[in-house]
């Protein structure tokens, strides 16, 4: 039996993705999308950000404007500070992020369905750039699979 796939988070997926507008709460705050506190949690760690630049991630006016603000502050040991704990920091994201009961039963409604966040930004950490192509590490979409059967044994 074939395993249906989720190749790209858009459309009727959407909701899968870091940039889906819905409300969570994240570390004692509320955000709008989760690439939110995920950008800002990368620069709380970061010894080189300042306090207007986090106070910029948290108020940017969209989730493509706090990724670019997140991604464009130096960073110099983000593979020592950085990229040891970005994959609990996204879990915990995503598991906040589902706790509303709407979003865990559209996430509980993909069944077994391979997640994977194709995409064409090159982002093969957190994704599989092009879709499709087996290129990428799929982070993201391991993490929703995880935390969907985690839901769904609960």
């Amino acid at each position: 039996m074939n395993r249906i796939r989720i190749t790209q988070f858009r459309d009727e997926h959407y909701f899968l993705s870091s940039f889906y507008p819905h409300a969570l709460i994240f570390a004692e705050r509320s955000w709008p999308a989760a690439e939110y506190p995920l950008q800002w949690m990368k620069q709380m760690n970061n010894p080189e950000a300042t306090q207007a630049q986090l106070e910029a991630i948290r108020l940017a006016p969209t989730p493509s404007v706090a990724r670019r603000l997140g991604r464009g502050i130096p960073f110099p040991k983000i593979k020592e500070i950085w990229h040891p704990i970005r994959l609990d920091i996204m879990r915990q994201i995503v598991v906040a992020k589902f706790a509303d009961p709407t979003l865990r039963n559209m996430l509980l409604a993909t069944a077994d369905a391979y997640l994977e966040e194709g995409n064409r930004w090159k982002d093969t950490f957190w994704g599989v750039c092009p879709p499709n192509s087996n290129v990428g590490e799929n982070h993201l979409g391991r993490i929703l699979m995880e935390v969907r059967d985690e839901l769904t044994r609960a």
